[in-house]
């Protein structure tokens, strides 16, 4: 099904002002597999003059550059099919002769697509391009942009390599959708519908273009994860073979963290990586892809209470409901694992991943209530008998202290007494580092409460302003 291209308007206007600047740009851009850096590169291209080069993958250098080669003639459209080239350097030789050529005043936009793929794995072809950018292109007023999605690769070799330093204008990491550019896509079905995707996909721009939209979301995920040939079963294994290096080590962190979330040494032990073995540049690269997260609860100082936890939506769906059942599935019985095994215990799981979705959006949480410009920090509050789902520290010495309900039904007034309890016991908690002197909560520093909601307010709970904040998930998907 043919999508029409929707969002990116932030990365648009970034790419636009240094696609305006008076001088050449060298730009890195980087993300997980799926994410849409290809379409967006490809649509900010348009009515500009373009070359646009994608790497193959698993394949040779002589086949890199054969491709290359084919991509050069079908953009230009004028050169003889036999062209031909024995090494990279005589054929970037060949491409600077048609910038050159061009003689046009107006920009070059030039992309090197997969360069991970393009340069086989290794650096060579990084130090030629550093090579013909400070010789050659730099002065030929281009935009050049490399482009890749495994993380070690264009972190370790691109963005920090001795031959780009100092050279790179701009470093995008290009992320999941925001839940207003969710709703544009999938702008026929409800704000519930689009979180519940939201939920199980993530905001990847290439999972929710697999949505039918004429179709029911239980029918999607079936269709998705449930049948012989899933989509989504397959593409479990793309995301550690063609994202990672040792990919199995990657793996096996994740299913780890499948359970919840770990310290560093919890995770050592589970996994039998040893701490020295290449574990911490793993955690470093799965951060990096946004698979998982380290967190501190915000009242909590110090290295010890850091734990690593899974955020990718699509790897805690596959791991908590289709791990177990996978060769069933293969077999056929998908649906009935759906019926018999997911939905029964779904809506408590939906409950906690909208936690999770509610905390990777604080930043658009903080935005709608009003107070962005102010928060130092936000994150969830744990004490010894109480947990704040979401929190946010703000720089006049206030604490915002959210609850998040998923009620498909209205909030009622419970909600009242279950906040004060965890009030009571958050300025009871002399352990807390916002009980600690100078500040004491109630002296220094006020508390504001928020509320997070799905369906709504009961009118009692709405009457009684007992809440600073009410955020709903209307207002999430409808602030740009």
């Amino acid at each position: 099904m043919k999508h029409q291209f929707v969002g990116r308007s932030n990365e648009y206007s970034i790419f636009d002002e240094y696609y305006k600047k008076d001088s050449s740009q060298l730009i890195v851009v980087y993300g997980r597999r799926r994410i849409g850096k290809s379409d967006f590169l490809k649509q900010f291209g348009k009515n500009k003059t373009c070359y646009y080069f994608e790497g193959l993958e698993m394949v040779d250098t002589k086949q890199q550059i054969h491709h290359f080669t084919k991509q050069l003639i079908e953009t230009e459209g004028n050169l003889s099919q036999h062209l031909k080239f024995e090494n990279w350097t005589s054929l970037f030789y060949f491409f600077k002769d048609q910038l050159n050529n061009k003689k046009r005043k107006k920009r070059i936009y030039i992309v090197f697509d997969e360069l991970q793929w393009m340069a086989a794995g290794q650096t060579k072809l990084i130090s030629l391009i550093k090579y013909f950018w400070d010789n050659h292109w730099k002065e030929s007023n281009v935009m050049l942009v490399l482009c890749g999605s495994i993380a070690s690769f264009m972190i370790n070799k691109v963005i920090k390599s001795k031959a780009l330093y100092g050279r790179i204008n701009l470093e995008l990491k290009m992320k999941g959708f925001s839940p207003y550019e969710c709703s544009l896509l999938l702008k026929k079905r409800s704000y519930l519908e689009i979180l519940k995707y939201n939920i199980v996909l993530g905001a990847v721009p290439k999972y929710l273009q697999e949505i039918d939209p004429r179709k029911s979301f239980e029918n999607n995920i079936v269709k998705l994860y449930f049948t012989e040939n899933a989509l989504m079963l397959t593409e479990i294994e793309k995301v550690f073979y063609g994202q990672f290096k040792s990919p199995e080590s990657y793996r096996k962190i994740v299913l780890s963290l499948s359970n919840g979330p770990q310290t560093f040494e919890d995770i050592s032990k589970k996994t039998k990586i040893a701490s020295g073995g290449g574990l911490k540049e793993y955690l470093i690269l799965l951060e990096n892809a946004d698979f998982i997260q380290s967190v501190n609860p915000i009242n909590k100082q110090g290295k010890k209470s850091t734990k690593y936890k899974l955020i990718d939506e699509h790897l805690r769906f596959y791991f908590k409901f289709i791990y177990s059942f996978e060769k069933n599935i293969k077999d056929g019985f998908g649906e009935q694992i759906f019926r018999n095994k997911v939905l029964p215990v779904w809506k408590p799981w939906l409950g906690l991943s909208f936690e999770l979705f509610c905390k990777k959006n604080s930043d658009l949480i903080a935005r709608i209530a009003g107070f962005e410009d102010k928060v130092i920090k936000s994150g969830e509050l744990i004490g010894e008998n109480y947990q704040i789902d979401i929190v946010f520290e703000r720089s006049d010495n206030v604490l915002v202290i959210g609850e998040i309900k998923f009620n498909e039904n209205l909030v009622n007034s419970d909600v009242i007494s279950e906040m004060e309890q965890k009030i009571i016991k958050l300025t009871e908690d002399k352990t807390c580092i916002y009980n600690q002197k100078p500040n004491k909560i109630g002296l220094n520093i006020t508390i504001e409460r928020m509320i997070i909601h799905v369906a709504g307010l009961e009118k009692r709970l709405k009457s009684s302003q007992y809440f600073n904040y009410e955020i709903s998930l209307e207002q999430m998907y409808k602030t740009e």
